[in-house]
């Protein structure tokens, strides 16, 4: 179990990290890592709670746990966990503050699981970074950009541009409209594609 914890502990970094490159695979492979993540510090907690072990280690879990939702959530552009996010980072941070301090009963996946969440809500906290996630303030589709966005259908022949395209679009509907010029253009060296330049010219 702990062999298969360290495997997807390293195909979490790595699918951040092929973010930043706007490899099409990174969103897959951020939903799988994580998701694994928080199913094993799930599939402790029982015995966590049995063995009577410290309440801020169980808290920490816990807490981990609801963050890897998060950070998929942020970094993949889903809105489906904006609300809950908005007290669970908070308390994650806090959470984790108590359980470096005080925990009398720590544990090496837990303090590597909670270091490398604590990394990547930082860009969510409103760091203005490349590839930036939705940050913790961005609730849903804020700007109501999807309301009145007509949809065009120019097929893509890159499967790339395709997907740098959609990550754009989720930038705009995000609000960043900064960034969505800037991946549509990087979609328009793949691929000159009709949509493409049509949502730049609602930019």
């Amino acid at each position: 179990m702990k062999k298969l914890y360290k495997f997807f502990f390293v195909l979490s970094i790595v699918s951040i990290i092929l973010r930043y490159f706007s490899w099409t695979i990174a969103e897959v492979l951020t939903l799988v890592g994580f998701s694994w993540i928080a199913f094993f510090h799930i599939s402790g907690l029982r015995l966590l709670i049995n063995s009577k072990t410290d309440p801020r280690r169980i808290t920490q879990d816990i807490l981990i746990v609801f963050s890897c939702i998060s950070i998929i959530g942020k970094y993949n552009f889903y809105f489906f966990w904006d609300l809950p996010s908005l007290v669970l980072i908070p308390a994650f941070i806090i959470s984790s503050i108590n359980y470096s301090i005080n925990s009398t009963n720590k544990k090496s996946t837990t303090n590597s699981s909670s270091i490398l969440l604590l990394i990547l809500i930082i860009p969510i906290l409103g760091l203005d970074i490349k590839r930036s996630p939705r940050t913790i303030f961005q609730i849903g589709d804020r700007y109501e950009v999807q309301k009145t966005f007509t949809h065009y259908e120019y097929p893509f022949s890159s499967y790339e541009a395709k997907s740098l395209h959609k990550q754009a679009r989720q930038y705009l509907f995000s609000g960043d409209l900064y960034e969505s010029i800037k991946v549509n253009r990087e979609a328009l060296l793949i691929e000159e594609n009709v949509e493409i330049l049509i949502d730049l010219a609602h930019v």
